[in-house]
């Protein structure tokens, strides 16, 4: 098990480095694109035995995929076509070991979501479900997607300081109870294990 840090600077010069848990070593990844790495943000999501965040340049998105299961390399995934057609935001979420895509399409003022049943593969990319802006009063361009459960319910963070779910099939949504109203914080999806971190 390890885990993956990425580092960038302005000029872009990105490093990434690899914390093998087992022997708590770093060790540098050689080769790295930094047109491609430095034009990620946000954390990454964890599918498929790799890592995965949203690109973007000149506003045009793209999925960047590491591969942790031992080749460890960047590559690009497609988002669906018609997307490149739209103004939009979008972020990253799972459903199971599924990728999932959250937009926000300015052209409809909706929210569209997306799974990718089929890894790797862009023509498998099939809509889950479709969302007024209204849904959200507390909209503000900061809807963001964490994750979907098995059940089909979905996790969204809004601007950054407030936890819901939300279930497509009912109305309305759930309040988790914290609201952070000094600041933003950031969540995290993480699935249990036997493996426990290094606590140096």
């Amino acid at each position: 098990m390890g885990v993956c840090c990425i580092a960038t600077k302005y000029p872009i010069d990105a490093k990434v480095k690899v914390l093998t848990l087992k022997n708590n070593s770093w060790r540098q990844i050689q080769g790295v694109d930094n047109s491609v790495v430095g034009s990620i943000y946000g954390l990454g999501t964890l599918s498929n035995n790799a890592l995965h965040w949203i690109g973007e340049q000149d506003f045009n998105y793209f999925i960047v995929s590491f591969d942790l299961s031992g080749g460890e390399r960047f590559k690009e995934l497609g988002l669906p076509d018609h997307l490149a057609k739209e103004r939009f935001l979008v972020n990253l979420g799972t459903i199971g070991d599924s990728l999932v895509i959250f937009c926000y399409l300015e052209a409809t003022l909706s929210f569209k979501s997306w799974v990718m049943k089929e890894y790797g593969v862009k023509s498998s990319w099939t809509r889950l479900f479709r969302v007024s802006n209204d849904t959200f009063p507390y909209f503000n361009f900061g809807v963001t997607l964490k994750c979907i459960t098995k059940q089909g319910k979905v996790v969204l963070q809004i601007d950054g300081s407030e936890l819901i779910l939300y279930s497509p099939e009912e109305e309305p949504y759930k309040e988790f109870g914290f609201k952070n109203y000094w600041g933003r914080f950031e969540s995290v999806v993480y699935e249990e294990s036997l493996v426990s971190l290094n606590g140096q």
